[in-house]
């Protein structure tokens, strides 16, 4: 078996598994799975921040911890969510990774078009 793609695995089994085998946690991989959120919570220590960022279940913890942001990863993280704290941290963003990112089609670009940001039509 590989736990590290295991500790992906997004099923609410894969992660109730986790749970009573905690000696099969890989928590650099179980930080990117959005269904481990609440685990990871409680084990707030073991957290990989660097795959948090990633992780689109995870905006709402990155927004009240910014200095632990990985912005390489954040542009990347698909949750529309995302693109608020890359917008107001613009110098921090890996524009690579936003350009494979697929939010950038769900972002309110009325609202940044409106903003001081030049857009070229």
């Amino acid at each position: 078996v590989s736990w590290a793609t295991f500790n992906k695995n997004e099923n609410p089994d894969a992660i109730k598994f986790l749970r009573n085998n905690p000696e099969k946690i890989e928590w650099l991989f179980l930080s990117l799975n959005p269904s481990a959120i609440d685990l990871l919570l409680e084990n707030y220590e073991k957290i990989d921040w660097e795959n948090f960022s990633a992780n689109p279940k995870a905006i709402p913890y990155l927004k009240k911890n910014q200095d632990k942001i990985c912005f390489r990863e954040l542009s990347r993280n698909p949750s529309p969510d995302a693109m608020e704290l890359l917008e107001n941290n613009q110098s921090k963003v890996n524009w690579l990774g936003l350009a494979g990112n697929p939010a950038i089609f769900r972002y309110d670009y009325e609202k940044m078009r409106n903003s001081n940001i030049e857009f070229k039509t």
